[in-house]
């Protein structure tokens, strides 16, 4: 991983942990290596194929660290999935979708 990488996921790149994002809720996970590429490339490719045979359109959206962001262009997210994208302390846009707003006010607020 380049240093600069290094740096930006934990403003050190002398750290162990710089192996590591941590998510706005302060949990951990591992950054992929290289050796993880391939596999995770074969796993992905696997369930969106399964996915197309279900007649469903697939974005995979792929980064390094955590990911903040949902961006539901397809509308193929109910509610109760992006409520729970709220609750992990995730932003989700959603096209043409005008109660997202509702739904991230009551997570924010505790409400259901």
């Amino acid at each position: 991983m380049p240093q600069e990488m290094e740096k930006m996921t934990t403003g050190s790149s002398d750290s162990a942990e710089s192996l590591f994002s941590t998510c706005p809720a302060g949990e951990s996970f591992p950054l992929p290596q290289p050796k993880d590429y391939q596999p995770e490339f074969m796993r992905l490719q696997r369930l969106v194929n399964e996915q197309r045979l279900l007649g469903r359109q697939i974005v995979v959206v792929m980064g390094v660290g955590f990911v903040g962001a949902v961006v539901d262009c397809f509308g193929m997210l109910d509610d109760l999935q992006i409520r729970r994208y709220f609750e992990l302390d995730c932003e989700v846009k959603a096209l043409g979708r005008g109660h997202i707003k509702r739904i991230k006010d009551q997570v924010r607020d505790g409400r259901k």
